[in-house]
């Protein structure tokens, strides 16, 4: 049980030395300095109450073992509570059965005149107690010595105060000035001295001034001296105004503004002629006041006609900025005028200094934006719109200023009554959210109308320094934002059976859970409600609309990003992108010899859709005419007959052959490499096939075409080894739905879900395996192996069992795969949960188990021919597979966050974001190093 005599006295180390506590040691610890001590009995659930009078009290509760770990417990009482004079201080006990005890009461003086025990300071060049205008200017100031106290020691931090009296003994405050010095050993015997700079002296005139000094060391407490004898200041220096940091109006010069030197400004100062010699002075300190040699700089300026007009400036440094690293300067200058023979020194200017913080701190971003938006009626009803900052190493103590600036449109000049700014210090709850989060008024939001604002925040750290953020940009509307979000990326059309059909979700915008959506192509009428959509039709705009409110809708922009690049077993070629941009041109970069550029202007306008093959890109304009670029021999040159006609409807894509469907005859027309007699095979378009009119839809392997009619009937030619032919059992049906193909073979769905192959049987062209298939809703493929997706969300795989036709056992029980995706040898599976399962050659992204803990969560699958890239609900990426070609991000061009679709070429992957800028990764000749600038804000995921 506690008990009053278990409690020893609280102790008070300020007053250890002499019984008092005074200015100086008020200021060292910012007050009164208490230390309650352990007691006997201390047990978890003692709660302390430690009372200072009835000025303040302080709580402790000891809430776990080892309860040493409590004490001594330690607290300040600021000093602006206290006035001089005596306190009581007592805490009192209260064990965890609410027994009670309170300890012995200490009294505790503060007399902040007090002066301390240690041997006042002395002015070695006062002649006769008098310091001269001589004394004051030569050497940069006079010195002030400290004299051996006792017991001084290497390491002692001494702070030397100085303090100017008018002759009516009143402080002059542009007088005050405090030097910090660190004891060397050669001052053991002799003590030592500190300058006061010339400024503080000259600008006391004729007066008075003051000294004493303060000791602190770990081991002892803090000591303050007996003031010096007043000194007699006897100036006639002219006291000039002082100088001026531009770069430094916020209080601190930072690492780029320091990059190259940094301005100090000499004003025009009264008398001021031409002739005049200016000297300005500058000298560094570190953060708690001790002199840096090397920051030092002194300049001379004789004074222009020029100058007379505003003043003039001068370069400080680099090296004499940088070598303060955390700290602060101070300059000053002094004139010696030509006319009167006499001389003036300035005032002392001090700027902060942060050479140490170079790098910009991430922009805010702004929680309840709806893809770059707020909506001004949301955030009406919201009391404000939340803003947040996190960066790092955030700690306690911190002190953060967040700024909002709005703007109208088109203006760099901020909206009267739309700046906003905050100041809040960093605590334990911001920590443990590694996040600051504060509210943006409702009438700072209102003030912009339509328009933007610009949030930043600047950083005091509490060890030293500062910190600059980017900005972080958002658009205000009042106009209602839609609640929508879509992520997913679109269906790419790429070559030989590697276009990847996308699965697109909807997602509440400002929730972040599925929404269910009607969703159709513009000019159709909405079909059923789902949270997920297949997108069959990716040239057409994408409607979707939330299904509990119609009004509430986006459009989805057409596929507006594909690749190319060639990959086999045998050889691989960089790969390039083509974009289809907000205004209906492309721009295309990457390999210039495979398409990496940009089509000539005068076809290069009202494009529908995009196309590639291996080394060449094509593209629909809205007019039904085709275009293409890229190598001549392998699709990159349309014959005039091809480029003349204006019905077409649809391309599709072999290893370098393009083939166009119209809607006159010959319905089929095909260019490129396999015409001439150049190849083992023929890829011209039969006759018979050529005058069909009731051709649907055009499908490419590697070396062979296969087109479905209206009547699900499906016809192919080239490459009969690799599909180019089609078996009489399979030529006989008539109710096909559904075509895929490998490298050298194609798969079909017909009837109500079953399925057929043909072609090379080394590339998946048996499908005896699977023919217990009923079901089959969706084909996709590898290089040399399928999978088809079925309608009760199970899977079944069939071809070259290493590049993805031996899907695990364990994998075939599932009932909750919503879609997969292939690289050139492996699958991966996205789950209903958000997790993904994967399978394959490991070369090709087949083993994810070294990003497996990090596969949750994801919406969507993107993959190129060695890698993928899992697209997050949080529009974060997970990516796995060949490093060098997209399977790590450590090359990425810019940050990987807020996206919403991700689309790749062989040996590279980009991703689109919701502010409309993009961000590459992968092998840097495939488009990453050389991707274009003007992308950001030219291409959107949503139509605008």
């Amino acid at each position: 049980m506690i008990s009053s005599s278990d409690l020893f006295a609280t102790k008070f180390p300020q007053m250890a030395d002499d019984g008092v506590i005074g200015q100086d040691e008020l200021d060292s610890t910012g007050g009164v300095l208490f230390e309650v001590p352990a007691y006997s009995d201390a047990a978890v659930g003692d709660y302390i109450t430690f009372n200072f009078d009835v000025e303040k009290s302080f709580y402790l509760y000891l809430e776990s073992e080892p309860v040493s770990q409590y004490f001594p417990w330690s607290g300040t009482v600021p000093q602006d509570l206290l006035i001089d004079g005596s306190y009581q201080a007592w805490y009192t006990v209260i064990d965890y059965i609410g027994n009670q005890a309170a300890s012995p009461i200490s009294t505790v003086f503060i007399d902040r005149s007090h002066q301390g025990t240690l041997p006042p300071p002395t002015f070695p060049e006062a002649i006769d107690n008098v310091i001269n205008d001589s004394a004051a200017v030569s050497g940069g100031g006079t010195p002030v010595a400290i004299p051996a106290y006792a017991n001084i020691a290497v390491n002692d931090n001494v702070l030397v105060y100085w303090n100017g009296f008018d002759e009516q003994n009143q402080a002059i405050p542009d007088s005050a000035t405090t030097v910090a010095y660190t004891v060397k050993a050669a001052d053991l015997v002799n003590g030592f001295t500190v300058t006061i700079t010339t400024p503080y002296i000259t600008s006391i005139g004729e007066g008075t001034a003051q000294a004493w000094y303060t000791v602190h060391s770990g081991s002892r407490i803090p000591e303050r001296s007996v003031n010096s004898v007043p000194v007699i200041i006897d100036t006639v220096c002219e006291c000039l105004p002082a100088p001026v940091f531009p770069d430094g109006t916020d209080g601190w010069i930072d690492a780029n503004e320091a990059l190259n030197g940094t301005p100090l400004s000499v004003p025009i100062y009264s008398n001021m002629r031409v002739g005049d010699i200016v000297t300005t002075y500058w000298q560094g300190y570190t953060s708690s006041g001790v002199l840096i040699s090397s920051a030092y700089d002194k300049q001379q300026h004789p004074v222009a006609a020029a100058d007379l007009v505003a003043g003039f400036s001068v370069t400080l440094p680099e090296a004499a900025l940088y070598a303060i690293n955390v700290g602060y300067g101070q300059a000053y200058y002094s004139v010696d005028f030509t006319q009167s023979a006499s001389t003036g020194t300035s005032l002392t200017a001090q700027v902060n200094v942060d050479t140490e913080h170079c790098t910009c701190l991430p922009a805010p971003t702004f929680p309840e934006a709806v893809q770059g938006v707020i909506d001004t009626n949301a955030a009406t009803s919201n009391g404000g719109t939340p803003m947040a900052v996190t960066y790092s190493p955030m700690q306690i103590g911190d002190t953060v200023t967040l700024q909002w600036t709005g703007y109208h449109n088109s203006s760099l000049t901020p909206v009267p009554g739309a700046v906003f700014s905050l100041t809040v210090e960093v605590n334990e709850a911001n920590i443990r959210a590694n996040q600051i989060v504060i509210v943006i008024p409702t009438q700072f939001i209102l003030a912009i109308g339509d328009g933007y604002a610009v949030g930043n925040y600047q950083v005091a750290y509490r060890t030293g320094g500062i910190g600059y953020s980017e900005d972080g940009d958002v658009v205000i509307s009042q106009k209602t934002q839609p609640s929508i979000k879509v992520m997913g990326a679109r269906t790419s059309m790429h070559a030989s059976g590697q276009s990847q059909v996308g699965r697109l979700c909807a997602f509440d915008a400002l929730k972040g859970t599925p929404m269910r959506a009607y969703w159709y192509y513009e000019g159709e009428s909405p079909a059923t409600a789902t949270y997920s959509f297949i997108d069959t039709k990716p040239s057409c705009p994408l409607v979707v609309c939330n299904a509990s409110r119609n009004t509430d809708l986006i459009t989805l922009n057409p596929s507006n990003i594909t690749g190319n690049g060639s990959w086999s077993d045998d050889e691989t070629t960089s790969g390039s992108f083509v974009a289809l941009l907000n205004d209906n041109s492309v721009l295309g970069w990457g390999n210039p010899q495979y398409g990496g550029s940009t089509p000539p202007a005068c076809y290069n306008q009202s494009v529908y859709a995009l196309y590639a093959t291996f080394k060449a890109f094509a593209f629909l304009h809205s007019s039904g005419s085709v275009y293409a670029w890229g190598d001549s021999q392998e699709g990159g040159a349309v014959p005039s007959n091809i480029l003349s006609r204006s019905d077409w409807l649809e391309l599709a894509a072999a290893e370098g052959t393009f083939a166009c469907r119209g809607s006159h005859s010959p319905y089929i027309q095909v260019w490129g490499w396999g015409l001439n007699g150049d190849s083992p095979f023929n890829l011209n378009v039969p006759s018979n096939i050529a005058c069909m009119s009731d051709l649907v839809s055009l499908h490419a392997g590697d070396n062979a075409f296969a087109t479905v009619s209206a009547a699900g009937k499906v016809y192919a030619w080239g490459d009969k080894t690799a599909g180019g032919s089609v078996p009489s059992n399979i030529s006989c049906l008539s109710n096909i739905t559904s075509c895929c193909s490998s490298r050298r073979a194609f798969s079909v769905i017909y009837g109500c879900g079953k399925i057929a192959a043909w072609g090379d049987s080394d590339y998946g062209s048996n499908a005896s395996s699977v023919s217990w298939v009923q079901n089959a809703s969706r084909l996709v493929a590898t290089e040399s192996a399928f999978t088809a997706l079925l309608s009760t969300g199970g899977m079944a795989c069939w071809g070259y069992n290493e590049f993805g036709g031996n899907m695990p056992s364990q994998y075939a029980s599932r009932t909750d795969i919503v879609d997969v995706k292939a690289t050139y040898g492996a699958f991966a599976a996205l789950c209903a949960d958000g997790s993904v399962l994967t399978w394959g050659s490991s070369e090709y992204g087949g083993n994810s188990k070294s990003v497996s803990s990090a596969l949750i969560n994801v919406v969507s699958i993107a993959a190129n021919a060695t890698s993928f890239a899992a697209l997050k609900e949080d529009g974060s990426l997970v990516v796995w597979g060949n490093s060098l070609y997209g399977g790590s991000t450590c090359n990425a061009t810019g940050t990987l966050e807020d996206v919403l679709a991700v689309y790749g070429n062989t040996h590279a992957f980009i991703a689109l974001k919701a502010d409309g800028s993009v961000v590459a990764w992968g092998e840097n000749a495939s488009g990453v190093s050389t991707l274009p600038a003007m992308l950001d804000g030219d291409i959107s995921y949503l139509k605008k």
